[in-house]
């Protein structure tokens, strides 16, 4: 009986362990080019403003959307460069933040937002993007998860001619993806 209680400990303190090693989701990348840098934009998880995923725009381009929880990175040339969330004037924050990048540099981004209530006024709902020294961003970024681009699938027509092939993106509606409720 003793020795069962002694495994029984054992097998629960691994068990333990086990389940708190956490793995990296972040990898970080060196510039393509001597000429460019890295900029690394993150948005770590918050549940406030959860499901509104602004635009980046770097000199009036877009370039992404930053998600809950995700990351993204693009190599940058050398110079200044705007970088901004795309959000309506009903959001407040610091939206816009120009960067003066230097060859070979990595650069970090961290996205923040945030809903206040407060009595007798409607909610106010706020986002800011702010550079973030590289010790601290390496810890918050490991919680977040890779935003890159989605891959195009082929898929067979089943509609058409089976041999006919169309490029569908996996965020794009497709009868392929969609079941009849009352169907068996």
């Amino acid at each position: 009986m003793h020795s069962f209680k002694i495994i029984t400990i054992f097998i629960a303190i691994i068990s333990a362990v086990s389940c708190t090693k956490k793995t990296a989701n972040f990898v970080e990348f060196s510039p393509v080019k001597e000429s460019e840098s890295v900029l690394y934009i993150y948005r770590p998880y918050s549940m406030s403003n959860i499901v509104i995923t602004p635009d980046v725009l770097i000199d009036g381009k877009k370039q992404a959307e930053i998600e809950n929880n995700k990351y993204i990175y693009l190599n940058l040339p050398q110079g200044e460069h705007n970088i901004e969330l795309d959000l309506t004037e009903r959001y407040a924050g610091q939206q816009s933040l120009i960067l003066n990048i230097e060859e070979g540099k990595v650069i970090y981004l961290r996205v923040n937002t945030s809903m206040k209530f407060q009595m007798n006024k409607p909610y106010d709902r706020s986002f800011s993007i702010e550079e973030i020294n590289k010790e601290t961003a390496r810890l918050e970024i490991q919680d977040t998860v890779y935003a890159g681009k989605k891959s195009k699938k082929k898929k067979e027509n089943k509609v058409g001619d089976s041999e006919k092939q169309e490029e569908v993106k996996e965020d794009q509606f497709s009868i392929d993806k969609t079941r009849n409720p009352f169907g068996k």
